[in-house]
């Protein structure tokens, strides 16, 4: 193997071998504790799953077709495939998580709870896989088309195709999964921090016509939110420098940009790896959780402290 073959093939592997084992720890802690599973979690939940399964199925075949030397169409295709499904599904589900604690913040004006019920963000999640899996699968049926990307490390969209059909497909994919994912995650943190803002100046039960208990639950709520938004910031880290150079190839950048690619795609994927990381960083509860599905002999107040 050449030498960007074998480096590859080494990043490859820590992300998949550490992918699998952190989301599918976050997994396990979720599916232990669903009895007081929150609405935020079912979210992560989702993610946590496709981010298990792109570590676990699609990167794994990258590996075994780099080291043999060789992708087929098949091998191709379903890498291509399953790395924007579940890219998209991540996408998409990080927006939601945004809207749904707009919607909570903005319902604690009124009344205390979620938004959302459990049974309802259940829902939310199958629509969101649905609508994930239809658009990933046009490429699949003749509506652009999945193949390899720069040294044949990775398969991809095919940016470079210049068809109306192609270009058509591109303009929904940006549309609707980055730029409106994108955009509903900016509005419902502009309208978060307008609301952080009232319950911080002096007499804000006055101005939201809150009740102590009903502020002091706001304030965890908007305190939950700051925290998730750390999770959508390293998603969006992980994936912007991919749709900027995707941008430019479709907009005829030279031939150099196909290396920049490549490397953008590979960034991309670490997101499937570090999400669970940054989400055990956050969540206080969470670590509280895992330490007694996992570390039953450690003191879980001394981790929770920590």
């Amino acid at each position: 193997m050449e030498m960007p073959h074998i480096l590859g093939v080494i990043y490859m592997t820590v992300i998949s071998f550490g992918g699998s084992i952190f989301n599918g720890m976050v997994i396990i802690v979720l599916v232990k504790n669903i009895s007081t599973i929150t609405v935020p979690n079912v979210f992560i939940l989702s993610i946590c799953t496709s981010g298990f399964l792109a570590c676990s199925m699609a990167i794994p075949l990258a590996i075994w077709s780099v080291t043999v030397g060789k992708w087929n169409d098949v091998s191709c295709q379903t890498h291509a495939f399953f790395i924007y499904l579940f890219g998209m599904v991540s996408m998409v589900h990080m927006g939601a998580i945004a809207m749904e604690k707009y919607l909570t913040i903005v319902k604690y004006t009124n009344t205390a709870g979620h938004f959302l019920s459990l049974k309802q963000s259940v829902i939310v999640v199958v629509i969101l896989w649905v609508y994930s899996i239809f658009l990933s699968t046009l490429p699949l049926v003749g509506w652009a088309r999945y193949g390899p990307e720069a040294a044949n490390v990775t398969c991809s969209l095919k940016w470079d195709q210049r068809s109306a059909s192609d270009l058509a497909y591109f303009v929904i994919m940006f549309l609707g999964c980055f730029l409106l994912p994108v955009g509903v995650m900016s509005f419902s943190y502009y309208r978060i921090f307008k609301v952080r803002r009232k319950v911080s100046v002096s007499r804000s039960n006055c101005i939201l016509n809150l009740s102590d208990h009903a502020k002091a639950e706001l304030k965890k709520e908007i305190n939950t939110a700051i925290q998730l938004l750390i999770l959508i910031f390293g998603y969006l880290l992980a994936w912007t420098p991919y749709s900027i150079v995707v941008i430019l190839i479709i907009s005829g950048a030279p031939q150099t940009a196909s290396v920049w690619l490549l490397m953008s795609s590979l960034f991309a994927k670490a997101s499937f790896m570090y999400n669970p990381v940054l989400y055990a960083f956050i969540s206080r509860q969470f670590r509280r959780k895992f330490v007694r599905t996992f570390c039953c002999g450690i003191s879980i107040n001394r981790v929770g402290s920590g």
